[in-house]
């Protein structure tokens, strides 16, 4: 969000929720959309923004934020004080919640933190499973893609590599049930190969790190062009 452009405005009204300690409400079906139309934020018309909207009128019956399990901070990921009470067995742990692996450790204060990210000798681990990501938390399903651990015993990444993991194959199908060998973005040859799911060839290109660190580059230029 720091990197957001000064033409977003969302991007000052997250600065003054996280300032003033504020939440926004959101309903679980959507009441407005996006046409993606081109202008500061888009170079061309985009359609995949649209979402479906709520056409009959409803009642809205709204909890009490304190009452409320959906509670989520500015890395989308739910609340430790509401997953403790979804997920009892770590209530007696301070951890922060990172199952998107995107937060830095550096910047956090816990003494645990529960997290996609590479750890050593964790407290509890967990599958990935379910949707959302906490479900495997709260189900306690087996595995050992996320975990609990003290925050010494993790690693973290650098930025270009947190987002590289955007653009993986398995994060696109889990999140968008996608199949593993569709086309990822072909403006930038990240594109999986539909002949052999094993080929490391793209249209010619071998993809090594090399090319994948300068096709993140290429994309973080396009998206400061629009500034």
């Amino acid at each position: 969000i720091i990197a957001w452009p000064d033409t977003s405005w969302k991007k000052f009204v997250v600065q003054y929720f996280l300032v003033k300690n504020k939440f926004s409400v959101y309903p679980r079906i959507s009441l407005t959309t996006n046409f993606g139309d081109a202008g500061s934020h888009m170079k061309v018309k985009e359609k995949f923004l649209q979402i479906p909207l709520l056409l009959e009128k409803d009642q809205f019956k709204f909890k009490k934020l304190v009452d409320s399990n959906a509670v989520y901070d500015v890395y989308c990921e739910l609340m430790p004080d509401r997953l403790k009470k979804l997920a009892p067995f770590l209530k007696n742990y301070d951890f922060a919640v990172d199952l998107y692996g995107m937060k830095t450790l550096e910047r956090i204060s816990n003494e645990a933190i529960l997290t996609s990210k590479k750890c050593d000798s964790p407290i509890y681990s967990f599958g990935k499973e379910m949707k959302p990501l906490e479900a495997n938390v709260i189900e306690n399903i087996v595995g050992n893609e996320l975990c609990l651990s003290n925050i010494k015993n993790c690693y973290d990444s650098k930025f270009f590599v947190k987002l590289h993991k955007c653009y993986q194959k398995d994060e696109l199908n889990y999140h968008y049930s996608l199949r593993k060998w569709h086309y990822i973005n072909k403006e930038f040859g990240v594109v999986p190969s539909l002949k052999d799911k094993k080929d490391s060839n793209v249209g010619g290109k071998k993809l090594t790190l090399e090319n994948i660190s300068n096709t993140l580059k290429r994309i973080v230029v396009s998206i400061f062009d629009n500034k």
